[in-house]
């Protein structure tokens, strides 16, 4: 999987970001560690909450918390579009 930063220079404007979501530049979008785990495991297995928390041994409080950061930096407002976007800018590698 690629580096979430490149999502944001990735992604179509007009596709995920409305007037009150203004697009960060991709290099504003400093994602964390902790918050490139959180977006690997929402893409790989689809996952709820409580499974990320489960997966990454964290409290789901955690999770909602690194979520809701995530769509401020790269300008999202909802799990699915994360999950679009990872799918569409890191295809999976076939061997």
């Amino acid at each position: 999987m690629g580096t979430p930063q490149a999502l944001t220079a990735a992604v179509a404007p007009e596709r995920y970001w409305g007037s009150s979501f203004p697009p960060p530049p991709a290099k504003e979008a400093k994602i964390s560690p902790a918050e490139t785990r959180i977006i690997e495991t929402l893409a790989v297995y689809k996952a709820s909450n409580r499974e990320i928390a489960e997966r990454l041994n964290l409290a789901e409080s955690t999770v909602k918390l690194h979520l809701y950061n995530i769509y401020n930096k790269i300008g999202v407002d909802n799990r699915f579009a994360i999950i679009d976007l990872c799918k569409y800018n890191f295809p999976e590698k076939t061997t």
